[in-house]
């Protein structure tokens, strides 16, 4: 294995432990809106006030069983 695909490799490791951390940064806060009523009314209330035209359900992670 030569210098650059080392440090290729490196690279890429440093992108997935950096996916990883967002990933999980967003399970906090899609757990936090599904755990709490007033924070699910408070984003429809904002969504609704801010017009958008797609209002959007926050969904938990879930696994798939196929079989």
């Amino acid at each position: 294995m030569d210098v650059d695909e080392l440090a290729n490799i490196q690279e890429t490791n440093e992108g997935i432990r950096c996916l990883n951390s967002l990933i999980a940064e967003c399970r906090k806060l899609v757990g936090a809106f599904n755990h709490n009523g007033d924070l699910k009314r408070e984003l429809r209330h904002q969504q609704e006030e801010l017009d958008y035209e797609t209002r959007i359900k926050l969904r938990s992670e879930t696994n798939v069983r196929y079989g």
